[in-house]
């Protein structure tokens, strides 16, 4: 059969079935005010490649398959849903309009894309087993209270705390201040003070001393808990008058006697303090034996040779004999001429002024002097 063609119906009722075999085209049909009802078992549109318009009601008893996009325009309510068949929409761009649906006959599944709408959704039921209305009550509470930049959740929470607040290793940058101090101002302060502290770099310490002019006022502080103050070789103090004090020591050295030959000890001891050029000496020297000791008796030894000034005499005070050979009477020391050595000298009375040296036979075997001795030196 070839192509049959209506141009126009006008107010015609087919009571009868129409049945093409090839295409029916249908023209210049702009509306179909009272709709059409179509007994599917006798009418099938298929393998359309064009739209289908209506301005009416369209009811589908079966099941409708939009391959394509469904563009609905205007539609508030389906009322009554959709009570008797499933619908499959693929390829769904917009709903611009609201939806009214029977959820317990529609059903979307299998969706790849996104889900929009203009307005709220609501749910009766549950979302992946949670109650969202609920959560969202529950996510505005914890909102309040996680405001960390109010003060008074801070508060609250360092407040019932009970132990340490631990940061990590985050830093904490405060915009006002703490106690009324402006931390990081403070911190560079202290950078300062603490690079110009360093009491072990000895530039700080030199250009303290140098803006101190050279003048420490100790006052009455304690300077237990302060370590030895070492002063260089070179170096001293300087009293008011200018006098410089350069050394201080203090020690041991071991007396002898000159000429001892075979006598032996019986003691030797000697103690020194050197403060400057200044040796202040105890000297305590006792025989056991006399042997072939012989000839004047002088203390040799010294820790400190003797200065080199020119004409320079030292002489020592009161000198204790004990268990002498002889009795000798106003005995003292001093130094002796040649090597560095004290001589022992006594007033021997012969004369006004007269004194003669000591001698290992007057000391004896078992004779003991002892005496302090001071005198200079250029060390």
């Amino acid at each position: 059969m070839g192509t049959f063609i209506v141009n126009t119906i006008k107010g015609h009722t087919a009571n009868a079935k129409l049945t093409v075999d090839d295409t029916l085209e249908v023209t210049e049909i702009s509306n179909l005010n009272g709709g059409i009802a179509v007994d599917t078992s006798a009418f099938t549109v298929a393998d359309a490649t064009g739209d289908v318009h209506t301005d009416g009601i369209l009811d589908v008893d079966g099941a409708a398959t939009l391959n394509t996009t469904l563009g609905v325009t205007g539609l508030s309510t389906l009322t009554g849903g959709v009570s008797t068949a499933a619908i499959t929409a693929t390829g769904l761009a917009d709903l611009n309009g609201g939806i009214a649906v029977d959820t317990s006959n529609f059903t979307v599944s299998g969706t790849t894309g996104a889900v929009h709408t203009a307005s709220d959704i609501t749910v009766d039921g549950t979302v992946d087993g949670r109650d969202v209305a609920a959560d969202g009550t529950k996510l505005d509470g914890i909102e309040a209270l996680a405001d960390v930049t109010d003060f008074d959740n801070v508060s609250a929470a360092l407040a019932a705390a009970t132990g340490a607040v631990a940061f990590n290793s985050q830093n904490i940058t405060t915009i006002g201040t703490v106690d009324g101090r402006d931390i990081a101002t403070d911190g560079t302060k202290l950078d300062g003070i603490e690079a110009l502290a360093d009491v072990t770099d000895f530039t700080n310490v030199n250009a303290a001393l140098a803006a101190a002019n050279a003048t420490i006022d100790i006052n009455s502080e304690d300077l237990s808990g302060v370590g030895d103050v070492t002063l260089d070789a070179t170096k001293g103090i300087t009293f008011g008058s200018g006098t410089k004090l350069d050394d201080y020591e203090e020690g041991t050295f071991t007396p002898a006697l000159s000429n001892i030959g075979s006598g032996t000890y019986a003691a030797q001891v000697g103690f020194y303090t050197k403060i400057g050029n200044q040796v202040m000496c105890e000297i305590q020297v006792s025989m056991a034996t006399l042997g072939t000791a012989s000839g004047d008796v002088s203390i040799t030894g010294l820790p400190f040779t003797t200065t080199a000034a020119s004409g320079y005499q030292a002489t020592g005070g009161a000198l204790r004999a004990m268990s002498f050979a002889v009795n000798r009477l106003n005995m003292y020391a001093s130094l002796a001429s040649g090597p560095q050595r004290i001589a022992i000298r006594y007033d021997s009375g012969t004369t006004s002024g007269s004194e003669s040296t000591l001698q290992h036979s007057d000391l004896g075997g078992t004779g003991t002097v002892i005496f302090n001795f001071s005198y200079k030196t250029d060390l």
